[in-house]
């Protein structure tokens, strides 16, 4: 009787002591992660990395290209609004979250890569000018 009232007391219990536990959460990933971080690669290991990389990104942008040069313009149109108002949104939760001195720095980050941005926009019109036939 004994061992078997210990024996529910700590069926019982378990449930509690597993809920009591510190769980493990998956950290969201970040760019910043490198998918081969703690692996020793050869410096050409890590250009060939790179390279599969680049071709990748180029193979999936012209995937979603294709996709949308099918799209109407005024589906276009509508989708490239939501997605400003998507960023937006997600701009003004993460200011939400910040101190004033953090909001401060990730304004003038913000404007850096918006100059950066359109300095490359003007670049790339004028690589598509004066590209040689």
């Amino acid at each position: 009787m004994r061992k078997s009232f210990l024996a529910a007391a700590l069926f019982a219990a378990l449930p509690l002591v597993a809920t009591a536990m510190p769980h493990e959460h998956h950290k969201p990933r970040m760019h910043a992660e490198r998918p081969m971080a703690g692996i020793e690669l050869t410096r050409e290991q890590r250009q060939q990395f790179a390279e599969v990389k680049r071709e990748t990104l180029k193979a999936r942008q012209q995937i979603k290209q294709r996709y949308l040069d099918k799209l109407p313009e005024a589906d276009k149109r509508a989708m490239h609004n939501d997605l400003n108002a998507l960023k937006d949104n997600e701009r003004r939760a993460l200011n939400k979250i910040l101190t004033k001195e953090q909001q401060k720095a990730f304004a003038e980050r913000e404007t850096r890569r918006q100059a950066h941005a359109s300095d490359w926009a003007e670049f790339k019109k004028w690589q598509a000018e004066h590209k040689k036939p």
